[in-house]
């Protein structure tokens, strides 16, 4: 039988726990469309590594949650993933990284990255495209320590004790249900030669 992780704050996990034991605590709602999960697969301490929302695994779909709101505008379309993990191409123009959607007002939305959890704050005039299809950005999420492997005396010194740990953290990758596009203002000189231009950096494919 297949067995899953899950977190919920997308820091901590839990499991593994069976399918029928996770979607009994999505009923229960103790557990959200935006909850991260990842199969336990053949080898355990490599399960870890692709992470995706549980309403990918409850409705079988990687496209947005199923009882979603009908959005006319792009506010509608941010509003659908509200705290979610969604990517952003916050710190490179060209490349997307993990961030929670925190708000989504009438004139700006914020967006905490994954990598500082600081809010960065956008206008909606700044969106370039939303893109409403699974996009996988570099994560890091904590595992329990696995007491069961022995540790040796030089880990112990360099790392500390196993025992003495909660958790540890490791690379992944998380699925995301939802890209944000942003537009970036690009500041260029002449070659020192006391000219400047403005440019405007936008990311490709």
């Amino acid at each position: 039988m297949d067995k899953y992780f899950y977190s919920i704050d997308g820091i901590k996990t839990i499991g593994p726990v069976s399918a029928d034991e996770l979607k009994e605590l999505y009923r229960r709602s103790a557990i959200s469309d935006f909850s991260l999960v990842a199969s336990e697969g053949p080898a355990n301490r490599e399960s870890y590594y692709s992470w995706f929302p549980m309403f990918v695994l409850e409705r079988q779909s990687k496209s947005r949650p199923e009882n979603a709101p009908e959005a006319s505008n792009q506010l509608g379309i941010l509003a659908r993933y509200l705290q979610a993990l969604v990517a952003v191409n916050s710190t490179d123009p060209s490349k997307f990284e993990a961030a929670r959607l925190a708000f989504v007002g009438t004139d700006f939305f914020t967006v905490k990255l994954a990598a500082s959890n600081l809010p960065v704050h956008y206008p909606i005039q700044s969106i370039l495209s939303l893109r409403e299809w699974p996009i996988n950005v570099p994560y890091a999420i904590h595992r329990p320590v696995d007491l069961t492997l022995k540790q040796g005396a030089l880990s112990k010194m360099f790392l500390g004790s196993n025992e003495e740990k909660q958790s540890e953290l490791m690379k992944a990758e998380l699925q995301t249900p939802l890209a944000i596009e942003i537009y970036h203002n690009v500041i260029y000189s002449n070659g020192g030669r006391g000219s400047f231009g403005v440019g405007l950096a936008i990311p490709i494919g």
